[in-house]
């Protein structure tokens, strides 16, 4: 007999309505699934508004990253932050040559604390002002680098854009999508993208390494399971997590 792990878990959202009404002696018809789904969507944002979730902690945290700008202090999603984030987990900073230095995450009164909020130099502490949206939401960062280096951006075997967060020369192991190890070196984002050519310096400019909690999605589909799995850079998803 097979083991069974969270990561194979196949129950839909019907199932596990048809399951909770068994359980109370009641035989499930349309009506009843449809109000059923409207209240586990709301069990689901409950446990987003958890400081602790032992299964959202496992299954519901992003990586990404984001490119600094020369004299850059504030970033939204104009810029790059990402639009789901509910609180980030770890961040550290790399620079040109590869290089992460942890960063401090602080709250608004030590923040507000810091005398001089435009000081330049490699960023060792960020601020993330929260929002009722968290598409409003803006990150501050200090210090803001003076300058930044190039940013490749490529287009992949896709016909996607790929940014570079990592410096190195080009060979078929790092090539977007189809390399062993492409998640090293490239973030899927970015616009105006070059052709990418073997034996080429591809480089990174100063950015940030980030990890954080989102929203557990909604139960929109009746076949939805929020089945995800990891692939060795983050938790994906194989139906709509």
């Amino acid at each position: 007999m097979a083991i069974g792990t969270p990561a194979d878990s196949n129950l839909s959202r019907d199932d596990i309505i048809t399951i909770a009404y068994r359980k109370l002696g009641i035989t499930t018809n349309t009506t009843l699934t449809t109000r059923a789904a409207v209240l586990l969507n709301m069990i689901v944002r409950e446990q987003d508004l958890m400081d602790v979730g032992q299964a959202k902690d496992l299954w519901a945290l992003n990586e990404s990253t984001l490119k600094l700008s020369a004299d850059g202090f504030v970033y939204t999603t104009a810029d790059g932050l990402d639009n789901n984030i509910l609180d980030i987990v770890t961040v550290h900073f790399r620079d040109t040559g590869g290089t992460d230095s942890q960063v401090s995450i602080i709250d608004q009164q030590q923040y507000e604390q810091i005398a001089n909020k435009d000081e330049k130099g490699d960023t060792t502490k960020i601020y993330l002002k929260k929002a009722r949206l968290l598409s409003d939401q803006i990150l501050y960062v200090w210090p803001g680098p003076d300058t930044v280096g190039d940013t490749t951006i490529i287009t992949g075997t896709d016909s996607l854009n790929y940014t570079c967060i990592m410096g190195h020369t080009s060979i078929a192991d790092n090539r977007p999508i189809t390399g062993a190890n492409w998640r090293l070196y490239w973030r899927q984002t970015g616009t105006g993208g070059v052709a990418w050519a073997t034996g080429t310096a591809y480089t990174n400019g100063e950015l940030l390494r980030y990890v954080y909690k989102r929203p557990i999605y909604d139960f929109d589909l009746s076949t939805e399971n929020k089945l995800a799995v990891y692939t060795g850079a983050a938790w994906e998803t194989v139906t709509s997590l």
